[in-house]
């Protein structure tokens, strides 16, 4: 089992495939901690 934590710098909305990778990866057992979303200005 992997933990997972993925981390975006795209601004405020979640990428759809960040979140389609994050479902297959818990459907596959493994630990999706969060979602880090980091602005840079």
């Amino acid at each position: 089992m992997l933990k997972i934590f993925f981390i975006q710098n795209l601004g405020i909305n979640e990428s759809l495939a960040i979140t389609d990778i994050s479902a297959f990866s818990k459907s596959k057992g493994h630990d999706v901690c969060d979602l880090l979303i980091e602005k840079k200005e």
